[in-house]
């Protein structure tokens, strides 16, 4: 059985994981709308799973952030770090500054 669904970026907040570095990233830009016609742009007339929406967000959000204009050294450094599939200890210790 295939269930489609509209989202908002709050309800993809809700359903996506391990991606909320790229998320607050989107939110603190002010740019949740622009993320969503996004995400329509890229899939094109494909109906994805929330899990592929989560993998492109999770694995490719320094593309995504990109695409979108914004600008994030630490974030992309962090994603760099999760796709050599090292854990996240490393960031226990050191954590990003939301300051900047």
């Amino acid at each position: 059985m295939r269930i489609a669904r509209e989202f908002d970026f709050w309800m993809l907040r809700e359903e996506c994981w391990d991606c909320d570095d790229v998320l607050d990233a989107v939110e603190n830009a002010d740019m949740e709308d622009a993320l969503m016609d996004f995400l329509e742009d890229n899939f094109c007339d494909a109906v994805p799973t929330i899990t592929e929406v989560n993998d492109l967000l999770r694995f490719d959000g320094d593309y995504v952030l990109e695409s979108l204009g914004i600008e994030d050294e630490e974030l992309e450094e962090r994603l760099d770090y999760i796709r050599e599939g090292w854990d996240d200890d490393y960031w226990d210790t050191h954590p990003i500054d939301e300051d900047n």
